[in-house]
Parts: C-alpha cells; sequence; structure tokens
C-alpha cells in the first residue's frame, strides 16, 4: 500500500523539479546571451564613436594647416601636430575593434591609406608655406586636398553605415533575447506555482490515503482482537522474535501472567 500511495507523489516532484532545472537553464542561457548582446552592441557603439574621432582628428589637422598657411606661425601648427599623434592611435583601435569583420577591416584599411595621402598633401602645403606663400596657396587651388577630403568622408560614410547596420541588427537580436528571457520568466513562475500547487495536492492526497489505510488496519488490528480474545482457548502472540505482543483472557488464567506485564517478554 505504502508505494501505492508514495510513488505519484515521487513522481510529482521529479517532474516539477525537472521543469524547474530546464526553465533555469533556459534562464542562465538568456542571461548569457542578453550579456553578450550588449556586449556586441556596445563594441559597435565604440567603433562608431572612435570614426566620429577620426573625423574630429583630420579637422583638427586643417584647421591647424589652414591657420599656418594664413599667417605663416607656427604656432597655428599645434592643433594639426597633436592631430597626426591621434590618429595612428585611433585607427589603430578601429582595427582592433573590428578584427572579426574581414568587411571592415578592409574599409578600414583603405581609410588608414587615404589619411596618410591627405596628411602628407597637407605637411607638403605647410613645407611650401615655409618657403613661399604664393607657392603655398597656389597647391590649395589645385583641390587636391578637398578632393581628398571628400574621398576619406565617403569611406568615413561607407564604414559608418556598416557598423549602424550592425547596430541594428544587434539590437534587434538584443530585444529578442530580452523578450524570450521575460517570456521564460514568468513561465517559469506559472510552472512553478503549478508545480507547488500539484506538490500540496499530491501531499495531501498521500496523507488523506495513509490516514484511510491507518484506520483500516486499526480497525482490522481491533476486531482480530475483539475476535481472539472472545475464543474459549488461550491464546498468545509474538512478533517475529518470539516477544509477547498479545494474551487473551483464557491465555492469562492458564499462564498467571497479565497481558501488561508479559507484553514484551520472550515466549
Amino acid at each position: 500500500m505504502k508505494r501505492t500511495f508514495d510513488d505519484p507523489l515521487v513522481i510529482g516532484i521529479g517532474m516539477a523539479v525537472t521543469l524547474l532545472l530546464l526553465f533555469a537553464g533556459l534562464a542562465y542561457r538568456n542571461t548569457r546571451q542578453l550579456n553578450e548582446d550588449a556586449r556586441w552592441v556596445a563594441d559597435t557603439q565604440e567603433v562608431l564613436n572612435l570614426t566620429s574621432k577620426v573625423m574630429l582628428a583630420l579637422a583638427d589637422a586643417d584647421t591647424g594647416q589652414g591657420g599656418f598657411l594664413v599667417t605663416g606661425k607656427d604656432e597655428f601648427l599645434q592643433p594639426y601636430d597633436a592631430a597626426l599623434v591621434r590618429l595612428n592611435g585611433l585607427i589603430s583601435k578601429l582595427k582592433d575593434r573590428t578584427k572579426d569583420n574581414s568587411g571592415q577591416q578592409a574599409r578600414i584599411t583603405k581609410l588608414q591609406e587615404m589619411t596618410g595621402v591627405q596628411m602628407s598633401l597637407m605637411n607638403e602645403v605647410i613645407d611650401l608655406r615655409h618657403k613661399d606663400e604664393k607657392a603655398a596657396q597656389a597647391f590649395v587651388l589645385t583641390g587636391k586636398l578637398k578632393t581628398q577630403m571628400d574621398a576619406i568622408r565617403q569611406a568615413v560614410a561607407d564604414i559608418v553605415k556598416a557598423e549602424d547596420d550592425l547596430l541594428l541588427k544587434r539590437e534587434s537580436e538584443e530585444g529578442a533575447t530580452y523578450r524570450l528571457a521575460v517570456t521564460t520568466g514568468l513561465v517559469t513562475a506559472f510552472v512553478g506555482l503549478i508545480a507547488i500547487g500539484a506538490f500540496i495536492w499530491l501531499l495531501r492526497r498521500s496523507l488523506a490515503a495513509r490516514q484511510k489505510t491507518a484506520g483500516l488496519l486499526y480497525e482490522q488490528r481491533e476486531w482480530f482482537r475483539l475476535t481472539l480474545a472472545s475464543l474459549g482457548d488461550g491464546v498468545i502472540a509474538t512478533d517475529s522474535a518470539g516477544r509477547v505482543t498479545f494474551l487473551n483472557a483464557v491465555a492469562q488464567s492458564l499462564t498467571g501472567w497479565s497481558e501488561e506485564n508479559a507484553r514484551g517478554m520472550p515466549m
């Protein structure tokens, strides 16, 4: 009888624990995926930020070169010199941030070459200005600097567009993972409540069955006891170890032992 009543309870607990472990695993996976998606989004935003800094450095270089071209004073070259130092570091960081993206690597390599050409052209203007102001102005009027700068802007725009597309994709994936995580959490909570309810129901059912069985056993025991007590012959009952558990009235009269004193004694 014990197994009949305990098995459904054990099975129910096992199923509930299995489901909860499954959903816990899904929650862990979703959390890791959220962190990964957030990292990729942050990485894309960092690439966009670095690209903006490259353009700012080029603008500073152009400002410094233009100021020196007009005034001929070396102090106006400070923005140009500072931009030269920053550019190499910024482009190196861009390459490092996009090392998993071959398309962006190719675009950034092209940008690096183009900025090198632009800085060479600016340096040529500066050298000419040191020697001959009119020669420097004539070189600027050829439009080489402007043409190269326009090409650089287009190259940067291509890099930004590729990163914007990646950003949209990664934000979409992050949103999908977030929705999945919320849904999994809600389902887990719902299943948990159902599991608790089912456990309580099975436990109450098992306890009720045990109480019913105990009642039936008690009734049967009392019925046998009354039957044995009413027999005209002497009856002594023992447990499996041979110790007395019961004496009816006739046995007590024949042995001289009361049931209370005899109970637990060896036969």
